[in-house]
């Protein structure tokens, strides 16, 4: 006969009985045979081990705001007999089994979960939620005044902004930034742009024509008409001598050489008839003075 107190049932006369018990613990269990020679008892004090269901991990320890491809460590208390379930969001990598994990984040945020697991079953989630910081775009426009560039960042989700402005001046670290330029040439300007986690930097070149922009210029150059709708005349002098056989090219505001020639003649004729509506600058044997006209 079977014996098994705080047990349901609590005594039993099968040969191989199933016995439940309501709370973990140790429970003596005693077996008692008899053969026909009289009844022999055997008493085990330690032979039932009750193991309850495992409750809700801990809260997690990690950081909730996290840089993406990087590595996070996330945690909850050490439970003795217990093993654990991690489950990380979507583009993560990494697993473990024990009360902590070391993470390799992705581009997107979600949810980092741990259950708490033993031979009876797994626990309720614990439950962190982790966002991700959105990567930097970099990128800018500018808009031309004379010599002077007015920049303006388009970038997104930038923090802080660092501009090159190509010309070997100071950095600025403005969003929108104006910088006067002292000579005429294309410039390689740069953005970077930071997110908290990475840098990002974008170039474009910048042309600027307007330094020492004169329609004279100390030589006597005339242009006329100026605004022109078909014909422009370009007469005079350069460097105290005749234009003619010196080469001649026309730029638009984009720097984009659209017309170049070679003088034939004191008086110089350009049809400009099929030219776009806009500035336009006039460069006389590639000094570094320049002229401007409007085409109408």
């Amino acid at each position: 006969m079977w014996s098994f107190p705080g047990g349901t049932p609590n005594s039993s006369t099968i040969q191989n009985p199933t016995v439940s018990y309501a709370a973990a613990g140790f429970y003596t269990v005693s077996l008692t045979v008899d053969d026909g020679n009289g009844p022999t008892t055997k008493v085990d004090s330690a032979h039932v081990s009750i193991v309850a269901n495992p409750v809700m991990p801990s809260v997690i320890s990690g950081n909730i705001t996290v840089c993406s491809n990087t590595t996070e460590a996330y945690s909850v208390t050490n439970t003795s007999g217990i093993f654990y379930t991690w489950t990380l969001p979507s583009g993560w990598t990494g697993s473990s089994t024990n009360n902590s994990i070391s993470a390799t984040t992705g581009i997107t945020g979600g949810n980092v979960e741990v259950t708490a697991d033993n031979i009876c079953g797994s626990s309720a989630p614990r439950i962190l939620t982790v966002s991700v910081t959105p990567q930097a775009v970099a990128s800018f426009t500018s808009v031309n005044a004379g010599n002077t560039e007015n920049f303006t960042s388009t970038s997104t989700n930038a923090i802080s902004w660092s501009w090159d402005f190509g010309d070997a001046s100071p950095l600025s670290t403005q969003q929108n930034p104006s910088h006067t330029y002292t000579s005429n040439a294309t410039f390689n300007v740069t953005l970077c742009v930071s997110d908290g986690c990475d840098t990002v930097c974008t170039t474009q070149p910048i042309t600027i024509l307007t330094v020492g922009v004169n329609e004279f210029s100390g030589n006597t150059i005339s242009i006329y008409p100026n605004p022109t709708k078909n014909k422009l005349f370009i007469n005079g002098l350069f460097n105290d001598n005749t234009i003619e056989n010196k080469e001649i090219k026309i730029i638009d505001v984009l720097g984009k050489v659209v017309f170049t020639s070679t003088v034939n003649s004191s008086l110089y004729t350009v049809d400009v008839s099929t030219f776009n509506k806009g500035l336009y600058f006039i460069l006389i044997d590639n000094s570094k003075h320049t002229y401007k006209f409007i085409k109408e």
